[in-house]
């Protein structure tokens, strides 16, 4: 194979990683600009927006990519612990802020299920009630699904429901064990899933 062979083969190997989201695209240098400080979002570094994890729980956040809005690119998402993700695109080269957590009552994170992934807020933590809406977005950011799946059992002393607790699949009642089966049926993302990678 001649010189001039070698390198239509190398470009081509290159073009098709571009096009299939492989290898170190332009939007992932930019996510590796904003996660080194070297660029701002709304006047922050991301040093700056991320501090409290340093001066409240004394650790650093921990940060990967997922591709959450299918579009065949990775998006960065970085772990808030009680907040749960703040998650990040790109568009049109600036990085900007797609989702994130609102509270305890309304956590962020990522769940894939039935051939789709979501972006989730879930309130678990609090008594009474297991709160999870469920957020599909298009590659503009668009909403074009939403899921909710709650059971809520106010009465209970133990905290926990039961057959008599209410459960509501996008606001229509179903059964313990159809609230159950929904709920197995997605899986929540993390930095250890199969498709995660590491950002830092």
């Amino acid at each position: 194979m001649n010189k001039l062979k070698i390198l239509i083969c190398i470009a081509s190997a290159m073009i098709m990683a571009t096009i299939t989201g492989c290898g170190s695209t332009s939007d992932e240098k930019t996510y590796e600009q904003f996660l080194n400080d070297e660029i701002e979002l709304d006047g922050k570094t991301f040093s700056e927006i991320f501090s409290f994890m340093q001066e409240d729980f004394d650790m650093d956040p921990t940060a990967f990519y997922y591709d959450v809005d299918e579009d065949g690119k990775d998006e960065l998402l970085v772990s808030t612990l009680f907040y749960g993700y703040n998650i990040y695109d790109v568009r049109d080269g600036k990085i900007v802020l797609l989702d994130c957590g609102e509270g305890t009552a309304a956590a962020c994170g990522v769940y894939e299920g039935n051939g789709h992934v979501y972006v989730s807020h879930s309130d678990f933590s609090h008594s009474g009630r297991k709160l999870l809406e469920l957020t599909r977005y298009d590659k503009n950011g668009n909403v074009v699904e939403t899921i909710t799946i709650n059971a809520e059992y106010w009465d209970s002393e133990e905290d926990v429901y039961d057959e008599n607790s209410d459960f509501t699949y996008n606001g229509q009642k179903i059964t313990m064990q159809e609230y159950e089966d929904y709920m197995s049926s997605y899986v929540f993302i993390d930095a250890d899933s199969e498709k995660a990678r590491p950002a830092q």
